[in-house]
């Protein structure tokens, strides 16, 4: 185990045992074995007086946060070197200015504040709470569905579907207050979320949305709304006014 996530452990006994340490300033890791580099983590130590490693800079999160935190990240970086200024990634951490790094980890900090803990003792309650807010069925929708206005926080362009993510977002709320999915209710939960996420992911890396895939998208959402038992009314008045507007904007 790492001697930093060993001392931030040590500074934070409520951290639990699945959870991961985040590095606040990334270290930029290239290479392995001797021909390791830790090239963000020398530059910010040498630039600006920061060691990466220090558990001040460090937070536990839940591994589905950071699998999250760390591929908006890679998307960060990879878009650097789409932009062709840079020969490759390792190029990229070596002459990206430090500063647009630091203003990448203070937006990651806005976006995900809530679902991590810093260093420091009696923080029982704060994990429990985060615990519950990602565990339950209204939780893990919520999460879900609030990826695209994260994503847009970082930065990353949604180009006209926008509208389409923002839509799903504000047409959540009857199954927020779900406390827990059935099997049948889980496969269709995980079915949407994998739709939204394909689609999400798809027009991040500046492909658009076919009007087909956003008829799926809703489709699969609907599908899930139902399994919750919603009121039927409900239901199809969300499910001809989602219609209604992927026509209009499709």
């Amino acid at each position: 185990m790492p001697i930093y996530r060993n001392k931030f452990k040590a500074l934070t006994p409520d951290l639990p045992g699945d959870w991961q340490v985040h590095h606040g300033y990334q270290v930029g890791r290239q290479g392995e074995g001797a021909e390791f580099e830790a090239i963000l983590a020398d530059r910010f130590l040498a630039e600006k007086g920061i060691n990466v490693h220090d558990s001040k800079y460090l937070k536990g999160v839940p591994p589905k946060i950071h699998a999250e935190i760390t591929a908006a990240q890679t998307r960060w970086w990879k878009g650097k070197v789409a932009s062709l200024q840079y020969a490759d990634m390792a190029d990229a951490y070596r002459r990206v200015p430090l500063d647009e790094v630091i203003a990448l980890s203070g937006k990651l900090d806005e976006a995900y504040a809530s679902f991590w803990m810093t260093s420091g003792t009696n923080q029982s309650r704060l994990v429990t709470r985060i615990r519950n807010e990602l565990n339950a069925a209204g939780g893990q929708c919520n999460f879900a569905l609030g990826k695209a206005g994260r994503m847009q926080s970082l930065g990353f362009s949604l180009g006209a579907s926008v509208g389409l993510f923002s839509f799903l977002t504000g047409n959540a709320k009857a199954a927020a207050n779900i406390a827990f999915h059935n099997a049948g209710q889980k496969a269709d939960f995980q079915e949407f979320v994998t739709k939204y996420e394909g689609a999400l992911d798809k027009q991040m890396d500046g492909n658009p949305i076919t009007k087909n895939e956003a008829e799926h998208l809703m489709e699969a959402f609907i599908r899930y709304l139902r399994a919750l038992e919603l009121d039927e009314g409900a239901v199809s008045k969300l499910e001809a006014a989602m219609g209604a507007y992927i026509d209009k904007e499709f």
